[in-house]
């Protein structure tokens, strides 16, 4: 808080000086794969909470799963930008650093995923077909 004086002579008046919007670097201005790949889980870990949001999207019939997808583009544009903003960072290599590793382990998620799922598939094809030929 800050005291300005008046010119004309009337009582000083206090003000609130807000701090200054961090400006935003040109090096982040880029997309973000750890936030598009992880949204939520990243959300939390850069204290952006908006990202929440992409938690409750999935319960949501119908729409929630594009509404997801949506959202996941949203903060992939948006990410570096919203995590910035929270005043968490300062050093724009640092930074940039620890978003190389979100980005690896939201490659890491995403390709267990997708072995977990020809798993699985696997299984089930094994067992309709298996148990066709078994006279089952």
């Amino acid at each position: 808080m800050s005291v300005e004086m008046n010119n004309d002579g009337a009582a000083p008046v206090a003000t609130e000086s807000k701090p200054e919007a961090k400006a935003m670097p040109e090096e982040l201005k880029k997309f973000n794969w750890g936030a598009f790949l992880l949204t939520w889980i990243w959300g939390i870990g850069h204290s952006v909470w908006l990202a929440l949001a992409g938690l409750v999207l999935i319960f949501i019939p119908v729409i929630g799963f594009l509404g997801s997808i949506a959202f996941a583009v949203y903060l992939g544009v948006k990410g570096n930008e919203l995590a910035w903003k929270t005043g968490k960072y300062t050093d724009v290599e640092a930074y940039l650093a620890l978003e190389k590793k979100w980005m690896i382990a939201g490659l890491v998620v995403v390709a267990l995923g997708f072995v977990l799922a020809f798993m699985m598939g696997a299984a089930i094809v094994s067992m309709i077909t298996g148990g066709m030929l078994n006279g089952s």
